[in-house]
């Protein structure tokens, strides 16, 4: 199952993670503070603590997808992930947030930028930029008379902001409404923020300061290539559904809608899926008949160790022979043999007939399945009747159009426990898919 890991601590990234959660997909999120580590769901895994490039390496070790979705203006960590993953090789997926452009404001590069040309001006200046760049206002004439900031409501920023001797500061958790930015702008001629987007609550910042006729100037966000929310959900999805177990479980969720009120028999309904799984073809839930009780003594075959016969390879190399060794038995195929070839030749029959005599040699604990020559059927009722031949199951779902239904018929009209495919279809995949089946049971 794909594992992600997410660097959150902001709207972003609660999102991301709830939808994850709602996947399903086994998550670890990492915060710098406990404040970001409050933002995500209720019971979500969470590392909360700062990590540097090789911190962050080791963190993500044993994930398969790492999701930024840091603050736009973390630049150091962001870079931090994208050495980490590159190291590693981890797929990384940088989660951009939404920008809004707005009219009527100056725009700057950088904090530096910005202070420089708030240098030289007139007017109480509210910041808005964080606690981290607080010591890059210091350079404003007469700060601690000037500059009102505006910081989270933890005692980090706040220490740092009174240390650096602000004397006007405020703290809360945004984001903030118009109604809370007129009162905290209130009596300030300038506003300076970030490029925030929605979740960092920018318009309503905007059209606050416009309203008090306020100047803003607002910091670019650093240039850089990513994902909208929307995109980041849409490669979740792909991925969660490429990995091998992923997309089997997907496959049978859908065939389960499939079958949406249909009715089988509890130990019939495993083996059903798995033959529609393996041939897309839900036709199957109508054509698989079984023998009373044919589930449960295969299953007691199996467990005592059976040998399963296939008429072709192709199914021979499609079973699970770990399971099926580790309960003692073993599967063989004699189709490809010299001597049944030779056999067949100098008797005039084919080498399905003559693979039936010798799987008829190999003792009473046998399970048949036939996929392929309708032939091997008629071998087999053959040497049942001629009392030669008692196997234990035969799985009868050979494919075709020339004596497939008349050579099935004699295995439902027989007396040993069968699973067969009636009409035309079937395949040596279906034969395996069965027996596959069957073991699963054994070993869920």
């Amino acid at each position: 199952m794909m594992r992600a890991a997410v660097f959150a601590g902001t709207t972003e990234g609660r999102l991301v993670c709830e939808y994850l959660a709602l996947k399903n997909i086994d998550f670890t999120a990492f915060t710098a503070t406990e404040l970001g580590a409050e933002l995500l769901p209720e019971n979500a895994k969470v590392n909360v603590g700062r990590l540097d490039t090789d911190g962050i390496k080791n963190a993500v070790e044993g994930f398969d997808m790492v999701i930024d979705a840091t603050h736009p203006y973390a630049e150091e960590v962001t870079e931090n992930i994208k050495a980490a993953c590159h190291d590693t090789g981890k797929r990384l997926v940088r989660l951009l947030r939404d920008e809004e452009k707005t009219d009527g404001v100056i725009y700057a590069n950088s904090i530096d930028d910005a202070v420089k040309m708030i240098k030289n001006t007139d007017g109480k200046i509210f910041v808005s930029t964080g606690g981290n760049s607080a010591e890059t206002y210091t350079a404003v004439p007469n700060y601690r008379d000037r500059v009102r900031i505006r910081v989270l409501d933890s005692n980090e920023p706040l220490e740092k902001c009174r240390n650096l001797g602000f004397d006007d500061i405020l703290s809360g958790r945004g984001p903030f409404s118009y109604q809370e930015n007129l009162e905290h702008f209130a009596g300030c001629g300038w506003l300076i923020t970030k490029s925030s987007g929605k979740a960092g609550g920018f318009q309503e910042k905007i059209d606050a300061a416009k309203a008090l006729d306020m100047k803003i100037i607002v910091i670019k966000r650093p240039a850089e290539e990513g994902y909208t929310l929307e995109e980041v959900k849409k490669i979740i999805d792909f991925t969660a559904v490429t990995e091998p177990m992923a997309i089997e479980k997907r496959s049978f969720e859908i065939i389960e809608e499939g079958l949406k009120g249909r009715t089988f028999p509890p130990e019939q309904k495993d083996i059903i899926k798995r033959v529609i799984h393996t041939t897309a073809d839900f036709d199957f839930a109508d054509n698989l008949v079984f023998s009373e009780g044919a589930v449960d003594k295969a299953l007691e075959v199996l467990k005592g160790g059976a040998v399963v016969v296939t008429d072709t390879n192709m199914a021979l190399s499609g079973i699970n022979k770990k399971i099926l060794e580790s309960l003692g038995g073993r599967a063989c195929c004699f189709m490809a043999d010299e001597s049944v070839a030779k056999e067949a030749k100098e008797r005039g029959i084919t080498r399905a007939a003559v693979s039936m005599e010798r799987a008829a040699m190999l003792g009473d604990n046998i399970i048949l399945a036939i996929g392929n020559a309708p032939t091997s059927l008629i071998a087999i009722d053959r040497l049942i009747r001629e009392g030669k031949f008692t196997p234990r199951l035969i799985i009868g779902v050979p494919v075709g159009f020339v004596n497939v239904v008349e050579s099935k018929n004699l295995i439902i009209n027989g007396s040993v426990p069968y699973i067969v495919a009636k009409g035309s279809k079937g395949g040596s995949t279906v034969a395996t898919a069965i027996v596959n089946a069957l073991l699963y049971k054994i070993k869920r």
